[in-house]
């Protein structure tokens, strides 16, 4: 009976901890409900927002579009085949190729977003990660309690913000950037008036009553084609939850694309609703929502492939073909783990004439890498006034120490003890370590 008790315990403990499974496909089948590769859902996004911690999301070979956010204690699984979901028969990310399951940003999303540190953790394992777009990490933000393992991360630019950012000088969400203008769109998070005609529409819009450096303006059919599609109307929701706003609500908005209504001049108007475009003359009456337009100056970004902190793991990855200010490839700092990763072919714009695919904080803790430019070639980064900088990874001979504007320092050939003498004044520093192949920058703090 002792043994009967123990067993059957032990299967209601299953019961209660086991999470649900999900199946994502590029194309939906089924209901979509994504409870089954019969029912699989193309939401890749909905999925991971309706997850709770526990649960296993399997994706399907193919390409999904957007951004995706990490939610506590869900697992996504990317490299199956529809009716498959044998570890064995995965199809993991290959460089070269469009093998497996692909997370596109599009150029206007950042990849995997995660907001906050997690109570349990989550993992997003075997997926490519290209074409993100975001002010900092843009194929990944990751921190506390999420690990990424099995992906190859590509293609992706820090720079401007993406979209669903929420953008505090300018109250309001990202619907849009340009990046050969720096002009970015934005989306107020608060109505501009009540109901009223298209006239009073353009008034009310153009002396929109919020706060920030934005032009505000009615927005086009076009700006509202973009905002109401998937995922970018589910990630703006979510970026107004976050930062405290209200949704917007199930509102019919005025755009200031004309059409004709019943034989007569009109707007379009958008239905939050259905997230449908209909014709309205402009005498009939809706609200609205302005939208505003501004220029960033772009400054030092970081983690053009994955920006990184806290206890995030990095595990089995390749890091690619990014750009960014520091860390074009990796920026990590505050533990961040770094397993048999491989980071290479990454584009600086720090003008140090350098390759600084990984860039490390002086408090970051790495158990391991495997790279092409190494992850930590000096035995520290805090280093006394005019000490010697221990050089750990062999093979260089020469070095350049900059400020971290670009102003050369100091430069010359390394010695036999394997030794780089650190500046003289306190202040942060980029130390350059070269040879006839490669060249690795890290950071320096000097105290």
């Amino acid at each position: 009976m002792r043994h009967l008790l123990f067993a059957t315990l032990c299967f209601c403990s299953l019961g209660v901890f086991a999470g649900q499974r999900y199946y994502v496909a590029p194309e939906s089948r089924g209901d979509g409900s994504g409870l089954s590769w019969d029912d699989a859902s193309d939401r890749l996004y909905s999925i991971i927002e309706d997850a709770q911690p526990g649960d296993i999301i399997y994706v399907a070979q193919g390409r999904y579009y957007g951004g995706f956010t990490v939610k506590n204690g869900v697992t996504v699984l990317g490299g199956y085949t529809v009716g498959d979901d044998a570890p064995e028969s995965r199809v993991l990310p290959e460089e070269n190729t469009d093998r497996g399951s692909i997370l596109d940003g599009c150029n206007k999303y950042r990849v995997i977003t995660q907001t906050s540190a997690l109570d349990t953790p989550a993992i997003f394992d075997g997926f490519v990660i290209e074409n993100g777009s975001a002010t900092s990490g843009a194929g990944a933000l990751i921190m506390d309690g999420c690990t990424l393992k099995n992906c190859l991360v590509r293609n992706c630019a820090s720079g401007l913000p993406a979209v669903g950012e929420y953008i505090d000088k300018a109250k309001g969400v990202v619907i849009g950037a340009d990046k050969t203008s720096n002009t970015i769109d934005v989306v107020s998070t608060t109505f501009a008036s009540k109901l009223c005609q298209y006239e009073r529409a353009q008034y009310f819009a153009g002396n929109a009553n919020t706060p920030g450096n934005a032009r505000w303006r009615i927005p086009t059919a076009e700006d509202m084609r973009a905002m109401l599609s998937y995922p970018a109307n589910e990630i703006i929701g979510s970026a107004l939850k976050t930062n405290g706003c209200k949704d917007f609500g199930t509102s019919k908005i005025w755009t200031a694309t004309e059409t004709e209504s019943a034989g007569l001049e009109g707007r379009y108007v958008a239905d939050l609703r259905t997230g449908e475009l209909m014709p309205m003359n402009r005498w009939q009456y809706c609200r609205v929502l302005p939208a505003g337009s501004y220029t960033e100056s772009v400054g030092r970004t970081v983690g053009g492939g994955i920006k990184a902190s806290g206890k995030a793991t990095i595990s089995n990855c390749t890091v690619t073909g990014n750009k960014a200010t520091l860390g074009s490839g990796i920026h990590a700092r505050n533990g961040v783990y770094i397993y048999n990763t491989t980071v290479h072919g990454n584009v600086s714009d720090n003008q140090l004439n350098t390759d600084d695919s990984v860039i490390i904080e002086e408090e970051t803790g790495i158990n391991g890498i495997n790279a092409d430019s190494s992850i930590s070639p000096i035995a520290g980064n805090i280093v006394a006034a005019g000490s010697d900088i221990e050089i750990t990874s062999p093979g260089f001979t020469s070095y350049a120490i900059h400020s971290v504007s670009g102003q050369l320092i100091d430069a010359g050939s390394i010695g036999e003890n394997g030794a780089v003498t650190a500046p003289q004044a306190r202040g942060m520093y980029m130390l350059s370590l070269s040879d006839s192949n490669r060249t690795s920058t890290v950071k320096i703090i000097v105290k």
